[in-house]
């Protein structure tokens, strides 16, 4: 019998309490925030742990908002595509926030780790779900498009959802990360069978249809 304990979004949980503690303590967030030069010097760590170095207590409240939704759903539905997104995509999409954009010399944030999961539950509702769920879907693919081509095209990161702390210096908005994000979300989504399950169920469906 499973433990109920099993289908616990802990992982999420724990990530954002390490994002809440560096946040706590700036002695952290400089020993963890995702920095070139330092990653050029052997830190490969901050790579992974630079998503949970945030820049002020707003940023922190909005990234970690989404990634505590997003996040548990995705662990909840599916701990391996989850595990899948913080081993093997976190670290891509600290580098392409870092070596894509080159006047950007440091990271730190979930906001690009939470596309992950937003993505992947995005395209699972949308393609595997009906009525107000796929609608869902598409809104929520809409939505990390939309915020993608606002930086993209020059918008930085809304004011009035996060104020940085100008002890840290200027703060620029990391589209490249987001975009790594998506594009991870996809990934883990098609390694995780999502485009195959949808295809069975399609194909039940049919076959109920046929035979009624």
């Amino acid at each position: 019998m499973k433990s109920q304990f099993a289908t616990w979004p802990i992982g999420t949980g724990v990530i954002f309490a390490v994002a809440v503690a560096a946040t706590a303590w700036p002695l952290a967030s400089a020993a963890l925030v995702g920095d070139r030069e330092a990653m050029r010097a052997g830190e490969i760590w901050r790579a992974w742990t630079a998503h949970g170095v945030h820049f002020s207590w707003s940023h922190l409240g909005w990234s970690s908002l989404l990634w505590l939704v997003a996040g548990g759903m995705m662990e909840r539905e599916s701990r391996r595509a989850w595990l899948a997104s913080v081993w093997l995509v976190a670290p891509l999409v600290t580098g392409a926030a870092l070596w894509l954009d080159p006047q950007s010399a440091r990271y730190g944030g979930l906001s690009g780790m939470a596309c992950v999961p937003l993505v992947w539950l995005g395209l699972g509702w949308a393609l595997r779900g009906e009525g107000i769920k796929r609608l869902t879907g598409v809104g929520v693919l809409c939505a990390v498009v939309a915020k993608v081509a606002w930086e993209f095209c020059g918008g930085a990161g809304l004011p009035f959802l996060a104020d940085f702390d100008p002890a840290f210096g200027e703060v620029r908005a990391a589209p490249w990360a987001h975009v790594a994000g998506a594009l991870g979300g996809v990934l883990v989504f098609r390694a995780s069978g999502g485009g195959k399950k949808h295809n069975k169920n399609t194909a039940k469906k049919i076959i109920i249809r046929a035979h009624s």
